[in-house]
């Protein structure tokens, strides 16, 4: 495989692991050269001050501020939101501030965690909720104050008007709101809503940039100017005061640029909509060789039922390395830089594992 430059994919086009293993493009090399390398700690940097301005009025929110990546974000929204313990924190068992964080929700904000699985194997609803969500005066009880969503929730859309009907209950309640939009990009690319439909519905909100945007790094915590100057202080605290941001900011702009638009409605997404395509395209093709799927393709991730082919995900992978395809057990993540050769490969990988039946458990 071909060492990544800039406007290369490079092994990104062959590895269905991750959306965030893209190379950065030719536009975005561009774009350092307009980079300011000011002090971004200070609010001294223009380049970091135009995109957060920029991504809070499209996002229909207040302010926004840079972070490093999506575990930073969210770990700084969370913790902006909770003020006085003894608190729970609400969400899905699967999510990621659960189970790919750390464990920085617990230690960073000292909430109790309440993890709930879906009934629907899919996204929260407000029935799998309220019947969980501790109100009550009990002092006996640490009390939910804050619940958290993700857009798509491992590839899956939560439709807006679920969202609503949540968010709605929750401030009933008194209770705040994050939604981890790592991926609400690609949500609002497949048309379930916009950005501002989405966002307008939180108190905090992250977006991340380098999974499926193409940025090389990037996330923004969106929210109220109260809030967002709260997170910029622990964000300081957490070690993410980085002083010339410009080069990283411009980046991050050019992928919006380049990979979505600014109306919120993703007009420039047809990468993106494309990344779906295929892996609707992969889901069939599993399919049409009697493999199951563990879930319906919404978005760009397939989720492959190995198991019951006979494969653990280390064989799965193994068999992947094999044809030259970095492969991560049942998950398959579609990003633009997949190309069709490695489409090919990924289908003889398909006839391996279904039709010959080999390296079985």
């Amino acid at each position: 495989m071909s060492r990544p430059t800039w406007g290369s994919p490079g092994h990104a086009q062959y590895d269905f692991r991750t959306d965030s293993h893209t190379t950065p493009t030719l536009q975005m090399l561009d774009a350092l050269v307009q980079a300011t390398f000011d002090d971004d700690v200070f609010r001294e940097d223009t380049s970091t001050q135009q995109l957060e301005a920029a991504v809070a009025q499209m996002a229909g929110c207040e302010d926004a501020c840079f972070a490093l990546t999506g575990t930073m974000a969210n770990q700084i929204a969370l913790r902006v939101l909770f003020e006085q313990p003894p608190y729970s924190l609400l969400t899905d068992k699967r999510a990621h501030i659960v189970n790919f964080e750390a464990g920085g929700t617990a230690y960073l904000t000292g909430a109790m965690i309440q993890a709930v699985m879906p009934a629907n194997n899919l996204y929260l609803t407000l029935e799998d909720i309220q019947p969980r969500a501790i109100i009550t005066d009990d002092v006996q009880k640490a009390p939910t104050k804050v619940i958290s969503l993700e857009n798509t929730a491992h590839g899956a859309i939560t439709p807006l008007a679920e969202m609503r009907r949540i968010c709605t209950w929750a401030r009933k309640h008194e209770i705040r709101l994050h939604l981890d939009g790592a991926r609400l990009f690609q949500t609002v690319a497949a048309g379930a809503g916009t950005m501002r439909d989405y966002c307008s519905l939180f108190d905090t909100v992250i977006l991340d940039f380098s999974k499926n945007l193409g940025a090389p790094i990037g996330t923004m915590v969106l929210g109220t100017r109260a809030l967002i100057t709260r997170a910029r202080r622990i964000r300081k605290a957490l070690g993410g005061g980085l002083r010339p941001t410009g080069v990283i900011t411009v980046m991050m702009r050019a992928a919006i640029d380049e990979n979505f638009g600014w109306e919120g409605r993703g007009e420039r997404a047809d990468g993106l909509r494309a990344s779906h395509r295929m892996a609707k395209r992969l889901g069939n093709e599993w399919q049409q060789r009697k493999g199951k799927l563990t879930r319906d393709v919404e978005t760009n991730i397939v989720w492959l039922d190995i198991r019951s082919a006979g494969y653990s995900a280390d064989a799965f992978a193994e068999v992947g390395a094999r044809y030259g395809v970095k492969l991560d057990g049942p998950r398959l993540v579609i990003h633009y830089q997949i190309n069709e050769d490695a489409v090919q490969r990924l289908l003889l990988i398909f006839d391996e594992c279904l039709v010959a039946g080999r390296a079985r458990l």
